[in-house]
């Protein structure tokens, strides 16, 4: 499970985050990110994110939120691991900045072909393979207005 984000050892929310979500700061500090996950986004790209911050590696890469109100929003997410003197990860720090509208366009759609493709397999290991798949090949040779996207 997801520690809470922290700044400075104590859990950290900011107000134009907390406001944009629509929910109070108790409500959000330490729970999982499944509370605002929209279900536009793939499993494959939370499997990849977990493997890198594993790995002791941030992870960039577009999101898609909703708020309480049931709206959404999209965001560059940037989540990196906090570390204890020891080395071992003590929590994660997540930053969000603002998408361009070319870039939400290209995530949205490749977004919605990983999900259909997860959608039809029923082992969910299978389903996060052949959505990475489908990553690479929209993204094979070709210019992206969403760099962030290669690095998924």
């Amino acid at each position: 499970m997801p520690r809470p984000i922290r700044s400075g050892g104590s859990p950290y929310l900011s107000e134009d985050y907390r406001q944009l979500l629509g929910l109070t700061e108790k409500e959000v500090i330490g729970a999982p990110h499944s509370l605002v996950r929209h279900p536009l986004m793939p499993a494959a790209v939370f499997h990849r994110l977990w493997v890198r911050l594993r790995a002791g590696r941030d992870f960039a890469f577009p999101i898609v939120n909703m708020t309480a109100a049931g709206d959404h929003f999209w965001a560059m997410a940037r989540i990196s691991p906090m570390r204890e003197g020891n080395g071992a990860a003590s929590g994660y720090h997540a930053s969000l900045r603002v998408l361009t509208r070319d870039c939400i366009e290209e995530a949205s759609e490749i977004y919605g072909r990983m999900r259909a493709v997860e959608g039809r397999c029923e082992d969910e290991r299978e389903g996060i393979a052949a959505s990475l798949s489908v990553l690479e090949r929209a993204l094979r040779g070709r210019r992206v207005a969403c760099a962030e996207l290669q690095a998924i």
